[in-house]
């Protein structure tokens, strides 16, 4: 049962953000929210739920750009994967350490998407100011949805009839 909630919210998410995250956007970069969801999705599951579920979360976002098929797939699960493997380690309640773990899966989401631009040959040297905004920004967005998505879980909600 657990596992259909977690589907609804993916394909509701993929909504979001192709519908309504545009109006995010500050200064040309558009806010990624599937990312605090792989986080999110890979400390509250095990990899035999997360995985197919990001798998096909990445594959569908993926579908809407079709030159870059595949990027946000593989770049999901590495950061599930990563997630998954080294958060018993990490010391949770200090928000400092949760920024800089979620910084560098950020930093290896735009990695993967920047050697993908660098061996395509559409590299432009003068964007690196806008890449780390566009960085920054995401981690920003990253730390706050990560944090909504584990206070939302806690919520139980019951009927009485």
């Amino acid at each position: 049962m657990r596992s259909i909630k977690y589907v609804i919210v993916a394909i509701f998410l993929i909504y979001w953000q192709l519908l309504i995250a545009y109006k995010f956007t500050i200064y040309g970069v558009l806010p990624n929210f599937l990312i605090p969801y792989v986080i999110f999705l890979s400390l509250k599951t095990n990899t035999g739920v997360s995985l197919p579920i990001i798998f096909f979360l990445g594959l569908a976002f993926d579908i809407t750009y079709p030159t870059l098929l595949g990027l946000n797939t593989i770049s999901f699960i590495i950061m599930s994967y990563l997630v998954y493997r080294f958060h018993h380690t990490i010391n949770k309640e200090r928000l400092s350490v949760v920024f800089f773990c979620i910084l560098i899966l950020n930093f290896i989401h735009y990695f993967i998407f920047f050697l993908y631009y660098l061996f395509s040959n559409q590299v432009i040297f003068s964007s690196f100011s806008n890449i780390l905004f566009a960085f920054l920004y995401n981690s920003v967005i990253s730390v706050l949805g990560v944090y909504f998505f584990i206070s939302v879980s806690k919520i139980k909600v019951t009927i009485n009839v």
